[in-house]
């Protein structure tokens, strides 16, 4: 019995230090996905949506229904592409698919300051962006992960995605009070040399690992799950993806609304760069929390727990007085930190690496269409009400059937049991 005690005690502690020879063995990609997930196209804009709508809105006087035409049509053309970014990661590698949409983006960004003086400009340069920007999202990215780790896959992916965390915390206070100060333009500017920035690191970090590592990944059966197709012919492939859609589509208009909702409230610049910036540390706890505990707990719960802080931080914003937009910022922070993690880390286990671009390309292709939907919904209800309370309902009428879809996805894949 003291024998079974002490293998079972020592267990965890073998497992912990086989995750942290991982992490040390695999520093380089860790490191170049952190930096790519901080700053890939959806990320930088979407931390600056907020403020690129007030800034837009007051140069131009289009509506924030029409503004929000802009992360409707990126929204569609990101779900469109990531099954095809998947695929493309799967046969050439995540760097050069990532540093081709650097290079593309960051020129597009460019156009957008110089030549763009129409919604209808801005809409096909915000397209533009989203279709030569798409290689360098998150799907490349957490298949970089998916490349070098096993055991501490969970960990690394929360490692990873805490890269939109610091971009929620460091763009709001810096990018705000600049883009009102000094305006879009040069807010698109800055956003163009952020990424210029970032593709020596992708262009050293981002390779697959060598020959000999994937031999042995082979041999050890890491490489396994079933094809693209195979996976869906299973039921359980549309359920996870319907319920991060839901996800998506209660959030994603929240995320984008956020800064607008709280300066109606007539909260200055300087409360919302603090509450964003809280956002953006809860987002970031959230992503490592989250990170932590995929290694350890069943993910489903997992994303049922942060659903139900989800859900009671968006009632709590229906009383946006200062003590409270902070809780409500936490809340919804920490539950925004954690669904592309979980998701990235279900897909793995659930349908395994053999295929995972393709595969985690049409689940990422699923949460961009729920965040398709949100934004606009948001902004259509409120110019149509005259106020977010409707949308902030419909928020929660979204997100309660996300958790019974969640829990009816069962066991893991026995082959992707660590």
């Amino acid at each position: 019995m003291n024998q079974m005690e002490t293998a079972a005690r020592a267990a965890p502690d073998e497992g912990d230090d086989s995750r942290l020879a991982e992490l040390v063995a695999g520093w380089l990609p860790l490191l170049t996905a952190f930096v790519g997930v901080a700053t890939c196209v959806s990320v930088i804009t979407g931390h600056t949506a907020g403020v690129f709508i007030l800034s837009l809105s007051h140069a131009f006087g289009w509506s924030r229904t029409e503004l929000s035409l802009g992360a409707m049509i990126g929204g569609i053309i990101t779900a469109i592409a990531s099954p095809i970014v998947g695929q493309l990661v799967d046969r050439y590698g995540p760097r050069p698919v990532a540093a081709t949409s650097i290079v593309g983006a960051a020129a597009s960004f460019l156009v957008m300051a110089q030549f763009v003086h129409t919604l209808p400009g801005y809409l096909l340069t915000v397209a533009t962006i989203s279709v030569i920007g798409a290689g360098a999202t998150v799907v490349s990215y957490i298949a970089l992960i998916n490349l070098w780790f096993v055991r501490a896959r969970g960990l690394a992916i929360g490692i990873v995605m805490a890269g939109t965390g610091v971009t929620a915390i460091v763009m709001p206070p810096l990018m705000i009070p600049y883009v009102l100060g000094a305006g879009w333009q040069a807010g698109y500017r800055v956003l163009a040399v952020i990424m210029l920035l970032t593709l020596p690191l992708i262009l050293i970090g981002a390779g697959r690992p060598s020959s000999e590592r994937r031999a042995a990944a082979n041999a050890q059966g890491m490489l396994w799950g079933p094809t693209l197709t195979q996976a869906q012919r299973e039921g359980r492939f549309w359920r996870q993806g319907a319920a991060f859609f839901l996800m998506a589509a209660s959030l994603g208009g929240l995320f984008v609304h956020f800064v607008p909702m709280l300066s109606d409230e007539g909260f200055g610049a300087a409360t919302l760069a603090s509450v964003t910036s809280l956002f953006g540390v809860a987002v970031l706890a959230g992503r490592l929390i989250a990170g932590y505990l995929l290694d350890r707990c069943f993910a489903p719960r997992l994303a049922v727990l942060f659903i139900c802080f989800a859900m009671v931080g968006v009632v709590t914003l229906h009383w946006p007085m200062l003590p409270l937009i902070y809780v409500a910022a936490a809340l919804v922070g920490l539950a925004f930190g954690t669904e592309l993690d979980i998701a990235g880390y279900m897909t793995a286990r659930y349908f395994g690496t053999r295929a995972y671009g393709a595969i985690y390309g049409w689940q990422y292709g699923m949460f961009i269409a729920g965040a398709i939907v949100s934004p606009l919904l948001y902004g259509v209800i409120h110019d149509r009400a005259g106020s977010y309370q409707p949308a902030l309902l419909a928020s929660l009428v979204l997100l309660a059937p996300a958790i019974p879809l969640f829990l009816s996805l069962g066991r893991y894949s026995q082959e992707g049991e660590a």
